[in-house]
């Protein structure tokens, strides 16, 4: 027996290097983030969101006035990053991101240096930044694909927060999300996030 545990642990050593190889390589040519990354940015945005709002009522969420606004950003990321049907590269950026996407609208603080000297992810923080005056159900259809796409996740999580909206705002966001939905859901059809807009709609 012990003769028998001895050599499995040695093949299962020698298994465990060719597979620590083969990781080592994959990691080389992958897109992914590490968990330790991810860490450090959802990190950033909780403190940047609690420490710089620019009102005091903006750090927290609407909806309860207690819960941190980091949730709503960090929220975002996370289920784009379990989008299965997209692919790799865009996973990782877009929640880059959805995770920076209210710090330009909702605190005082600069963009973070790993969304700010992104040249994938600054463009897109800035496509879903809109002014007071704009309309971001109209406007986001002027600020390419990616941008659509991921706007789709923001207002689509935006209808799971609605206890403090008043009726007719509550209608005419959930008209907006609508007409969003329409355009994105013959283009991705297999997204986790249209099943989830349908469901809200019904």
């Amino acid at each position: 027996f012990f003769i028998s545990l001895a050599y499995i642990n040695r093949s299962n050593s020698k298994e465990n290097s060719l597979l620590h190889n083969l990781t080592a390589v994959n990691r080389k040519e992958n897109i992914m983030l590490s968990a330790q990354e991810w860490a450090v940015m959802t990190s950033d945005i909780f403190r940047i969101h609690s420490l710089f709002p620019r009102e005091p009522e903006k750090a927290f969420r609407r909806f309860d006035g207690v819960t941190p606004y980091g949730v709503h950003p960090v929220l975002l990321a996370m289920f784009l990053l379990n989008e299965e049907s997209l692919p790799e590269e865009f996973r990782v950026r877009g929640a880059k991101a959805l995770l920076a996407h209210d710090l330009i609208e909702d605190t005082t603080a600069e963009l973070p240096s790993w969304v700010k000297d992104s040249p994938d992810a600054s463009p897109l923080v800035h496509g879903l930044t809109f002014s007071k005056r704009e309309n971001k159900f109209v406007e986001i259809f002027n600020r390419g694909e990616e941008v659509i796409l991921l706007g789709f996740f923001d207002n689509t999580f935006n209808l799971t927060a609605t206890g403090r909206m008043k009726t007719e705002r509550l209608a005419e966001y959930r008209e907006g999300v609508r007409g969003h939905l329409a355009y994105i859901e013959p283009r991705y059809p297999r997204l986790e996030i249209v099943k989830m807009a349908k469901a809200f709609l019904q």
